[in-house]
């Protein structure tokens, strides 16, 4: 039987969440033309545990890398 072996992520979700929900507010409060944005349907939907086992290299825009390592979001219409 073959085993495998995930790598643990090491990472608190209520942070992360906080850190996602402070930087919303962040870019609500700028000043920063950011373009039309719906500020009341923008939020945190979910966090999810995904590693790319096909491509472990490609890596979208993170998050503090020292706070949230291998750590990154996703934004959808």
């Amino acid at each position: 039987m073959t085993m495998n072996n995930f790598p643990q992520i090491g990472i608190n979700t209520a942070e992360l969440l906080a850190e996602a929900e402070r930087l919303l507010e962040l870019a609500r409060a700028s000043r920063e033309d950011l373009g039309a944005i719906n500020w009341g349907d923008l939020g945190v939907h979910d966090i999810e545990y995904r590693l790319s086992m096909l491509s472990p290299e490609s890596v979208p825009r993170c998050l503090d890398k020292e706070r949230f390592p291998n750590t990154y979001f996703e934004c959808e219409w």
